[in-house]
């Protein structure tokens, strides 16, 4: 059995539904208390990202099932990967004093999630020092 987190949880995704189905699920052992989700938007005139982009929301979004506060940031527009990760972390660390940051093909939860604990994750996930 998994013990549940208190540290608050910003997890990044973006457009690939079924890796994010795998982390998503380790995740949910976990149970964070407060989880924030944060997703650059589709690229303009890309029809498979726009379906994709909707899949990886919903990956998450209809599989909490626990009680926690839960915070979104979705961009309608993609502004590219460097211009979305930065403010995110902003936006969560304006919230919280300190947290965990999953991102959804993190290389190393996704080869070992058969067994991941939430230990793990805390400390296979880059934890995001404090406001100074």
């Amino acid at each position: 059995m998994n013990k549940e987190i208190t540290t608050p949880v910003l997890f990044l995704i973006f457009n690939q539904p079924e890796i994010t189905k795998v982390t998503f699920k380790e995740i949910r052992k976990s149970k964070p208390k407060r989880l924030f989700v944060s997703a650059d938007g589709p690229r303009f005139n890309n029809d498979k990202d726009k379906v994709e982009w909707k899949l990886t929301r919903d990956v998450v979004m209809d599989n909490i099932d626990w009680e926690c506060e839960v915070s979104t940031r979705f961009l309608n527009e993609n502004i590219g990967v460097k211009r979305a990760v930065s403010p995110a972390i902003t936006w969560f660390l304006d919230e919280v004093e300190e947290g965990i940051l999953v991102l959804e093909n993190f290389k190393e939860t996704i080869k070992r999630a058969g067994d991941i604990s939430a230990e793990q994750i805390a400390t296979e996930s880059k934890t995001l020092a404090g406001k100074e």
